[in-house]
C-alpha cells in the first residue's frame, strides 16, 4: 500500500469537476480564475541566519517599486499589484497561466526582532527582508537541570 499526501484543494477541484459534469459548466472558483481580479498567494521562507531573521518571498515578474513592505506592531506585510499592459488589439488567449492581480501577505514577527534595523532587497523575483534580533534576545543563559 502506497502512502499519499492529502491535498485538500485537489479534492475541491475534483468535486467541482463532478458538479460541472452534473449541471454544466460552473464559473471557476477564485483560486483558479484567470480574470485578473483574483488575489494570489505569495510563498514565503522564514529562517534564522545567525543574529538575523530572514524572510524570502517569491514574487516573480514584479518591479521593486511595485512592492510594498511594511513592519508595524510586530507584523510584516508584503503587498502589491501587477497588471497586464493591454494593446488596442484584443488578444484571444488559448492558455493564460501567468498570475495578475493583487497580493497581500502578513506574518507575525517574534518579539525578538528589531524592527528598526530591517532592510529589504529584490533580486531575480525573490524579495528578501532581513531583520536583526534585539540585543537582549541574543544573550541566552543555559541552565543545567538537576536530578533530585
Amino acid at each position: 500500500m502506497t502512502m499519499q499526501k492529502w491535498e485538500p484543494f485537489n479534492e475541491l477541484r475534483k468535486l467541482e469537476n463532478r458538479m460541472s459534469n452534473l449541471w454544466g459548466k460552473w464559473p471557476s472558483p477564485f483560486w483558479m480564475s484567470g480574470n485578473g481580479d483574483e488575489k494570489w498567494s505569495v510563498p514565503l521562507d522564514v529562517r534564522e541566519d545567525g543574529d538575523m531573521l530572514v524572510v524570502e518571498a517569491s514574487i516573480p515578474g514584479m518591479k521593486p517599486e511595485e512592492i510594498e513592505v511594511e513592519i508595524e506592531d510586530g507584523t510584516l506585510t508584503i503587498k502589491g499589484e501587477t497588471k497586464t499592459e493591454f494593446e488596442e488589439k484584443k488578444k484571444d488567449y488559448l492558455l493564460k497561466e501567468r498570475s495578475e492581480g493583487s497580493f497581500y501577505r502578513s506574518i507575525r514577527l517574534p518579539d525578538t526582532v528589531d524592527e528598526e534595523g530591517a532592510t529589504s532587497s529584490y533580486k531575480d523575483g525573490v524579495l528578501k527582508v532581513t531583520m536583526p534580533k534585539k540585543a537582549e534576545a541574543k544573550s541566552k543563559k543555559k541552565i543545567t537541570v538537576g536530578v533530585q
